[in-house]
């Protein structure tokens, strides 16, 4: 009996965090809207965290590779360091 209370309790958490782990998981649109906001609150534009912008918005480290990339678009070229 106590395994099945466990058990049931882990198989509803790993469902939660699969869902978590989804909603974090963007498309290309909603990452770009997100960039430009941010961008919108800088004042100088020479390095951008893009570590940081991922935490601030709440999003899966996996999307660093494609943010540089939307970042680099939109700034225009390798004209910003990312860190």
């Amino acid at each position: 009996m106590a395994y099945d209370i466990i058990s049931k309790q882990y198989h509803e958490q790993e469902d939660e965090l699969n869902e978590m782990d989804s909603l974090r998981d963007i498309d290309d649109n909603a990452l770009q809207k997100c960039i430009e906001e941010y961008i919108s609150t800088l004042d100088v534009v020479d390095e951008i965290n893009v570590y940081g912008f991922l935490e601030m918005y709440h999003l899966a480290y996996n999307l660093y590779e494609r943010a540089v990339e939307i970042f680099r678009e939109i700034i225009g070229g390798s004209r910003y360091q990312a860190i």
